[in-house]
């Protein structure tokens, strides 16, 4: 299925194979991303993992993959949101976040964001996302709130409480 919403600035929308390219595997390299992504790609051929992987994730009928587009420049690509397992019988997703480029970062992107993918997750009857955050990301965590997410006391995904918080939000 291809999903698009459009916020004010932006273009949310299903990211496909033809979305990768190198700025977007530039994201890996730097610090803050190797900190808080747990994907590796294969040192020997990194760019073509990376569009293997984003091809197997855009037919996934559990996965919605949401690339960030600049609206203006529909070219570049500022970040990602990703729904995994999105469980539409239970009507809950997991959420990811990754605002990869760095000029971006710190000017609102992923409340704008989160909020039109929200929009897009809800419309498939979705009505409760949780994600897992390391105490340590104390950026994520300041948007996670102001996006309305609360802390699970239940640890619904199981997490190290020690390392991580596990938060969701109730969509409307």
């Amino acid at each position: 299925m291809f999903f698009q919403k459009e916020t004010e600035r932006f273009v949310i929308k299903t990211l496909i194979e033809e979305d990768v390219g190198q700025e977007y595997l530039s994201w890996f390299n730097q610090k803050n991303v190797k900190d808080y992504i747990y994907y590796k790609l294969n040192e020997h051929d990194r760019f073509e993992d990376l569009k293997r992987y984003v091809a197997e994730k855009s037919k996934d009928k559990d996965v919605i993959f949401l690339g960030v587009f600049n609206k203006d420049n529909i070219k570049e690509h500022i970040g990602n949101i990703k729904f995994e397992p999105v469980d539409v019988v239970n009507k809950t997703a997991v959420v990811g976040i990754l605002i990869g480029n760095e000029k971006w970062r710190g000017k609102g992107v992923g409340g704008e964001a989160l909020d039109g993918a929200h929009s897009i997750i809800r419309n498939l009857g979705v009505v409760k996302v949780f994600l897992g955050v390391e105490k340590t990301n104390d950026k994520a965590i300041r948007l996670y709130e102001r996006c309305g997410y609360e802390y699970d006391e239940s640890n619904y995904l199981k997490l190290d409480l020690d390392q991580c918080y596990c938060m969701f939000k109730i969509l409307k």
